[in-house]
């Protein structure tokens, strides 16, 4: 973080929190995959950056579940996430619409909506000034409303969809009360778009699924990654994965 004291203070910061695991949880994806199986729970937990001051970290449920036989579905997420001196937590309500287009292809619309508290943790900067965390009061807190949209269209076991994060961009005034330069946080849409193929093998009893992500912030070019993931008899799991430009991961899960 970088804060410059004149007439406008620029603060830039990871404001989505970021999920590995959608590969395992596609509710982390996109909301319009859910309801695919009966019920599905998830906790998650996530430490990034271990060992670096201000490092994010993630505390998270799903759950997610069919409505009826035609395809609808309901499910509510609630995350709780602080990367530096940014704290976000949040629940949200999520319902699925199902279009069934024939046998074999679907068009899936999801709406996610719910309430947020962010918060700028003034007390957790690192100032060469020991006073200078004292410009603001420390902790201001802002609860606000936002919503995600998602889609995808299904053919046979090629999926193809896409979000939209941050639908009402929301934006909060902290004040200061020492020099009334007060500090606005602005938050951007986020736009995810994902595809991805279900090779079977062996009696349907061995899974390949390449998944390919293009994410992007408003106003700054996109960034992608790739996953390949091995599913054997739905038990046992692993995942490589290629973030452009910044690492390589591998999972594995039973």
């Amino acid at each position: 973080f970088s804060l410059l004291i004149c007439s406008v203070i620029t603060v830039k910061s990871q404001q989505m929190e970021y999920n590995s695991h959608y590969i395992y949880n596609p509710f982390l994806l996109n909301p319009s995959l859910i309801g695919e199986e009966d019920k599905n729970i998830f906790l998650g937990y996530r430490k990034q950056w271990t060992g670096f001051v201000g490092a994010p970290e993630i505390q998270q449920i799903t759950f997610d579940s069919k409505l009826g036989k035609k395809g609808s579905a309901i499910g509510f997420r609630v995350v709780n996430d602080i990367t530096n001196i940014i704290g976000r937590t949040g629940g949200y309500l999520t319902y699925k619409y199902k279009v069934r287009l024939g046998k074999e292809h679907d068009l899936n619309f999801a709406l996610s909506g719910g309430f947020f508290q962010n918060r700028i943790l003034f007390d957790r900067i690192i100032a060469v000034d020991q006073y200078e965390s004292l410009i603001f009061e420390n902790n201001q807190k802002y609860t606000g409303f936002d919503a995600d949209f998602g889609f995808n269209y299904r053919y046979k076991k090629f999926i193809i969809g896409g979000v939209s994060k941050n639908l009402l961009q929301n934006y909060i005034v902290y004040f200061n009360d020492n020099d009334k330069k007060n500090l606005t946080y602005s938050f951007t849409r986020q736009y995810n778009i994902h595809a991805q193929y279900n090779f079977s093998l062996k009696d349907d009893n061995f899974h390949i699924t390449p998944i390919f992500l293009l994410q992007s912030v408003q106003g700054i070019p996109f960034t992608y990654e790739g996953n390949v993931l091995f599913d054997i008899k739905n038990k046992y799991f692993l995942n490589l994965n290629y973030s452009h430009k910044n690492s390589y991961g591998v999972s594995a899960s039973i």
